[in-house]
């Protein structure tokens, strides 16, 4: 740990002693703007930087080798960006995503030159080295990607790294290098980890969901030849399927709300059904948290009106590759109550967590659902999805059924490399409130029926559509007491 931070400094970047920062208490926090900032700030974990003048913010990705700007902004411009923005003290502030529940420290940091420098405008600037590329690379997951050895996976990440590299001339390509990135991120198995060069062409760590779901059924059972039919093709007709599918399972008042990401009705005359197919791109193609979440909430008060007097609701997240955790979280609190913690957040830097952010569960409603839950899950449950998952296991009425979650959870943190290109990667470690970590395990199921099942792609999701409904049933009929249901809706109208 020492002999990184002695390195840091040769290069000419600080890094402050996060793990020390992390483990002291902070002053109370009291409401602050930008201007009264100017400065620079080091984040703890996150790899970012913010260099903060009157006229405008510019935030930086970085390590111990390099600064590359990334943004710049008006102080008008963070704010909108950014809120709730605090100072703990004179060196220390924090602030969130707008819409965002994760909040963000930064530490005050003397201004230092990096031995790796990339300023704004970017393409005035760029470094096509493939040697200082990998580098950086390098080093930015050496410092914060949390899983190296987790699951079934177990990566020396130094001495993969080093081989990888020493394949490299300075006189190599950009497709070489986007090849020895590729070979570097291979053997992690992270669908969150990713790098996408200038051109737009994207390298992941494992296949993307849709691709693999395709590969599990679909195609074979559809009478697709993908010889002849353009995979983008076969992907629009894969989602169309889905939600034909959501459809067909809302058989009696179907809603189809937030741009038909939201499936709703009655399976029968006293289950309800509600499929979720994202967590993001609600309100319109690129929104974000907030307007996102407000969408969610506006459409869930219609759901619920719709199934009032449920004794018992399916929640379809078979096929919801995720989005933003406020809205997730927006969606679970229509079905409690009281206010629960739901995990915890850790960021991952040089070998620790230097944060721990519980996240609570609020009631979205006055008048939430609290009966019988069943929860249907599969291998394409993912990422944002998950975390709707972990808010989903601590209420006392709810049965997951299918298959085990993908196993994706954390966020991804993004950064730029010298020449522009962007790296994603895995830096936070979700936990229920009983410690346990599902990233790469999966979270588990109660009653396990095969969902996404070669050959009989179909089978598999009537299956275990049949399987929560019958969960359902043995809960109803078990209950001596009346199902909770909603409680008095109509006041909330």
């Amino acid at each position: 740990m020492r002999s990184r931070m002695s390195r840091a400094l040769s290069a000419g970047v600080l890094l402050v002693s996060l793990h020390a920062l992390a483990a002291s208490a902070p002053p109370p926090a009291a409401p602050c703007n930008v201007q009264q900032l100017t400065g620079e700030w080091r984040s703890v974990g996150y790899n970012n930087l913010l260099a903060i003048t009157p006229q405008k913010v510019t935030q930086f990705n970085v390590t111990a080798i390099s600064r590359i700007a990334v943004r710049e902004m008006s102080p008008a411009q963070f704010a909108q960006r950014f809120d709730r923005l605090t100072c703990r003290g004179v060196d220390r502030i924090a602030l969130f995503d707008r819409g965002g529940n994760t909040p963000y420290e930064f530490v005050r940091a003397p201004s230092r030159p990096a031995a790796l420098r990339v300023d704004l405008p970017q393409m005035a600037t760029v470094n096509d080295d493939p040697l200082a590329n990998f580098a950086v690379f390098s080093q930015y997951f050496a410092e914060n990607y949390a899983f190296m050895r987790a699951g079934e996976v177990d990566v020396d990440w130094s001495t993969l790294s080093a081989k990888i590299g020493a394949s490299l001339r300075p006189t190599s390509s950009q497709a070489e290098l986007l090849a020895a990135l590729e070979s570097a991120i291979r053997p992690l198995r992270d669908a969150h980890v990713r790098v996408t060069d200038a051109g737009d062409t994207r390298i992941a760590s494992s296949l993307p969901l849709q691709e693999q779901y395709l590969l599990m059924g679909y195609i074979a059972d559809s009478g697709i030849d993908p010889a002849t039919v353009p995979r983008a093709a076969i992907s629009t007709r894969f989602h169309e399927a889905t939600r034909s599918h959501a459809r067909s399972q809302a058989r009696v008042q179907l809603r189809e709300q937030l741009r038909e990401q939201l499936v709703s009705g009655w399976l029968d005359r006293d289950l309800g059904y509600i499929a979720v197919h994202s967590f993001a791109g609600l309100a319109s193609e690129d929104s974000t948290a907030e307007p996102d979440r407000a969408a969610m909430h506006a459409a869930m008060l219609n759901v619920l009106s719709d199934l009032r007097g449920a004794r018992g609701i399916v929640i379809d997240l078979r096929f919801n590759g995720g989005g933003y955790d406020p809205v997730a979280l927006e969606f679970v609190g229509f079905f409690t109550a009281q206010r629960r913690l739901a995990y915890t957040k850790q960021a991952w830097f040089e070998g620790r967590t230097v944060t721990d952010t519980p996240i609570y569960l609020a009631p979205a409603t006055q008048a939430p659902y609290t009966g019988p839950l069943a929860v249907l899950v599969s291998d394409g449950t993912a990422s944002g999805a998950e975390i709707a998952l972990l808010a989903l296991r601590e209420l006392p009425r709810r049965t997951f059924v299918g298959q085990p979650s993908r196993g994706i959870l954390s966020d991804t943190l993004p950064s730029k490399l010298p020449n522009g290109w962007s790296v994603t990667l895995s830096n936070e470690i979700y936990a229920t409130p009983q410690g346990v970590v599902y990233e790469r395990i999966r979270i588990p199921v109660d009653i396990a029926v095969p969902v996404l099942v070669e050959g009989s792609w179909r089978r598999g999701l009537d299956a275990s559509v049949g399987a929560a409904v019958e969960a359902l049933q043995r809960e109803v009929s078990a209950s001596s007491r009346p199902a909770e249901g909603l409680r008095q809706h109509a006041a909330t109208q």
